[in-house]
């Protein structure tokens, strides 16, 4: 029983991972675009929030493959995560 409920629970925060994930991919890049084209923009300031979109965007992949490894090793290893 307390198997089949993180099953669930895990299931359930994928599916908002899934949807987090296009969102903030278009969000970065409607960021990076602003910020790449405005003048008043430094290198330094246009660096950081390159990296923080990247190391968000890396740490919901992270969490997405986390999961889904997580989610197959408890379902007996085999390959539908769904």
């Amino acid at each position: 029983m307390l198997n089949k409920e993180l099953i669930e629970s895990i299931k359930a925060e994928l599916s908002g991972l899934y949807l987090k994930l296009p969102a903030l991919e278009k969000e970065k890049a409607d960021v990076f675009r602003m910020i790449d084209n405005a003048p008043h923009m430094t290198p330094t300031i246009r660096l950081e929030i390159h990296e923080l979109y990247n190391r968000d965007l890396a740490r919901v992949q992270s969490n997405i493959s986390d999961m889904e490894s997580n989610l197959k090793r408890l379902k007996g290893g085999g390959s539908d995560v769904s």
